[in-house]
Parts: structure tokens; sequence; C-alpha cells
């Protein structure tokens, strides 16, 4: 039993970090709240009664966001009413959806003996602003899951069987991720194609091939 279950172990320790950063934002999580926070969380519940991913009655900031957080929240709010148990479910979903797209990557990479070490780093509030803007707020940890499926999804590129199928995804992820605003043109998509020139010219001025 315990030989079985000696696999298993490093994936029990994400669970149990899980349960961790779960259990400090339901001890303490009606304190940890700000401006946009708030407001994200009320058009999640705008949407949930409207409908649809876009509210016409809603004035939205300084950047247009389709793909976000409030689509968790509007999702949380078709199980539940109050409002700290759906900022609860946003986090489960968030830690997830991090954890699932960080492992994917690392997995494509043949990295998948790090995954468990790294991926509790991940997971963990280990510090106040990437508890807040990343963990608890979830703007960004959109993105961030953008970055790591987008990297993931070219290393399939290598692959006859999968080039095609790699392309058309990242297609629709970028498509995706400009629903959300200017960021993850600039912090994702501009670094990768200067990237992807850089290597193509490498390769064509020494008749070299990369292995990335």
């Amino acid at each position: 039993m315990l030989s079985r279950l000696k696999g298993y172990w490093p994936y029990l320790v994400i669970i149990v970090g899980m349960m961790f950063t779960l259990s400090v934002f339901n001890a303490f999580g009606d304190s940890l709240i700000d401006v946009d926070m708030s407001s994200e969380l009320l058009l999640g519940k705008v949407l949930r009664d409207d409908g649809g991913i876009l509210s016409k009655d809603w004035c939205y900031a300084t950047e247009l966001r389709v793909i976000n957080i409030q689509l968790i929240y509007k999702l949380g709010f078709y199980f539940s009413d109050n409002w700290h148990k759906v900022r609860l479910f946003s986090v489960a979903f968030l830690l997830t959806a991090l954890f699932s797209s960080y492992a994917f990557l690392l997995h494509r990479m043949k990295l998948g003996k790090y995954i468990p070490l790294t991926g509790l780093a991940l997971i963990l509030p280990f510090s106040e602003h990437y508890r807040g803007f990343v963990l608890l707020n979830g703007n960004y940890s959109t993105h961030i899951v953008f970055m790591f499926l987008t990297l993931a999804l070219l290393t399939l590129c290598k692959s006859k069987s999968y080039a095609k199928l790699s392309i058309f995804l990242n297609c629709l992820l970028a498509f995706l991720g400009g629903l959300n605003g200017i960021r993850c043109a600039v912090v994702i998509y501009l670094p990768v194609l200067i990237a992807l020139f850089v290597i193509y010219f490498y390769e064509r001025e020494n008749k070299k091939f990369i292995n990335v």
C-alpha cells in the first residue's frame, strides 16, 4: 500500500498546499479585499443576473476584460449567493488552472520531476503582493495561465502530427487573450514573436536547428 502511494505523494503535497491556501483565504478573506476585487465580484454577479459575458449596464474601467476573473465569479454565483463562498470557489478554480497549465508546460519541456516542488511555490501565498494580485484578485492569474499554455503549445510545433493543432490553439489563445486588453500581447505574444524571429534567422544563417 505504501509503495503504491510513494509515487503519488508529491501530488498529495500539492493538494495539501491548495487546502492550506484556501484555508488562509477562508479565515482572512473578508479583510483581504480592495476596490478592484469588489468591483470584479460585483460584475460577476451582474453577469449572472443578466446573462452573457459582457454587460451593457456596466462601466468598465481602464480596459475591457472579457475572458477574466469575472466569468469565474459568474460561474460561482450559479452555485451560491454567498459572496465569500464565491470568492473561495474562484480561488480554488484559479489554483487548479495555474497548477494544471504549469504542469502541462513542464511536462512538455521534459521537466516533470520538478512539477511538485515548483508547483507548490506557485499555489502558496508566500508574499503579500503575490497573494493579493495573483491568487486572490485573479486578474493576473488568467494571464499567467495564458502564458503557460502558449509556451506549452509551442513545443507541439516540433511534432508533425500536432503542428497544425498547435498553431490553431495558439491563435485561439491569442484571440481570447486579446479580449482582455493589450497586456497579453505585450507580455506574452510580442516576446514570443521576437524569439521566433531570432530562432528563424539564427537557423537560416548558421544552418543549425535550435532544439527548443
